[in-house]
């Protein structure tokens, strides 16, 4: 089957306008180049397709939803569980419901239930090699011959889903050879962009750029350095441990009284100041006036969660310039101003200037929708103590 009439077949298939002869027809296929041209097409303009869904549905029914329903339809035929096309329909659920959940309002039981679905998907290798192909050479022709050679590291039969990133997902995965005669595999990080962010030039130079930037020598040890990066993913050691944002959850769950909350701020910030400290203070990563930190294109790390244990020293896993500080990234993010779902009439889910959402946009802090606010900081090499004022209100908070 060509690769637009299988698109065609494909695109039907997740709106629910199915039919049983093109079912199967998704099912009998096998040829994997015309699997990944269709669902590559299908993904860059997947904010098109899920907004063409919305409005022509009257039962508030989601994109996302319809995309779990295909799914379970092609399972249920009866050689659906090992169709190549369950590994391709399985990657454009995954997209859908982390794209979905960025529209939405923060919601921590919502993005637990979408974790736990992302989950569920990787048991089964098929997904797998549909981010092999998708994100890799065949996906992707621009991708270098150094790059395809660390693509292909990886073992993707091994990965699983660990975490959603603001405008990515994050994936654990073994490497594909082993370290030593033992047999010992070290653990991966694989960071895939989200489409259609990585359809975006900001967002995939940045990300092609990354390893360049962050794996030299030279930058500090709090940065976790990357292996290899593309304009589509980031490869890098996997780091154990709870992100931060785990631990204060984990620390809110159990209610503890206000002078219980600002020890806990005492030793996290003096944690993250320290590191902060060790960080800046090492070239390339910072330069004598902290504001050139903009125009050399280095950045204190962004959106992605800094992986350490109160008890241990702060690491970052990963740096640079957030492209994500919304719920969403909006039009200004796109050249020449243009909203990526093209049609004025039909657009639902734009970030208005003051940063307010509507039926796609979630997002509150509007005013760092432009990039990060130009305020100098302090002399990163220098310890500066707390006003008295601060000392003794938190003093008499420990006393209650």
């Amino acid at each position: 089957m060509p690769d637009e009439a299988f698109a065609d077949v494909l695109l039907a298939e997740l709106n629910g306008h199915t039919t049983l002869e093109g079912r199967r027809r998704l099912v009998e296929t096998v040829d994997e180049s015309v699997m990944t041209a269709a669902t590559v097409a299908i993904l860059r303009d997947i904010l098109d397709h899920i907004t063409d869904y919305d409005f022509e549905r009257t039962d508030n029914s989601k994109f996302s939803e319809a995309c779990r329903a295909a799914r379970r339809r092609l399972l249920d035929e009866p050689d659906g569980p090992t169709a190549p096309v369950i590994g391709f329909v399985s990657l454009i659920s995954l997209n859908v419901t982390l794209l979905t959940r960025r529209f939405e309002s923060p919601d921590a039981e919502k993005q637990r239930l979408a974790d736990l679905y992302a989950e569920s998907l990787f048991p089964a290798p098929a997904i797998g090699r549909a981010i092999e192909l998708v994100y890799g050479p065949l996906g992707h022709p621009a991708t270098s011959p150094g790059e395809a050679a660390f693509w292909s590291i990886v073992d993707f039969s091994s990965l699983r889903y660990h975490k959603a990133g603001t405008t990515s997902f994050i994936l654990r995965g073994m490497k594909r050879v082993p370290d030593n005669e033992a047999g010992a595999r070290s653990p991966l990080a694989v960071k895939c962009v989200l489409f259609p962010w990585n359809k975006l030039a900001a967002i995939s130079r940045a990300t092609d750029q990354y390893a360049q930037r962050y794996g030299d020598q030279s930058v500090s040890q709090q940065v976790v350095k990357p292996t290899a990066s593309s304009g589509q993913w980031v490869l890098m050691p996997f780091q154990e441990g709870k992100t931060l944002g785990e631990i204060l959850a984990e620390f809110e769950a159990g209610s503890p009284i206000m002078a219980a909350r600002i020890a806990m701020a005492e030793d996290v910030a003096g944690k993250i100041t320290t590191a902060l400290h060790e960080l800046a203070c090492r070239t390339p990563v910072v330069d004598a006036d902290p504001l050139s930190l903009e125009q050399a294109g280095r950045h204190f790390p962004g959106d992605r969660p800094v992986r350490s244990a109160l008890r241990r020293p702060v690491r970052f896993a990963a740096s640079g310039q957030t492209h994500g500080l919304l719920r969403a990234v909006g039009a200004d993010a796109l050249p020449g101003g243009k909203d990526p779902r093209r049609d004025p009439r039909r657009v639902r889910g734009r970030v208005s200037d003051h940063g307010r959402k509507d039926r796609h946009g979630g997002g509150r802090g509007g005013q760092n929708h432009h990039g990060p606010a130009r305020t100098r900081l302090p002399d990163t090499c220098r310890r500066r103590r707390s006003p008295a004022p601060t000392s003794r209100f938190v003093a008499q908070q420990r006393d209650h």
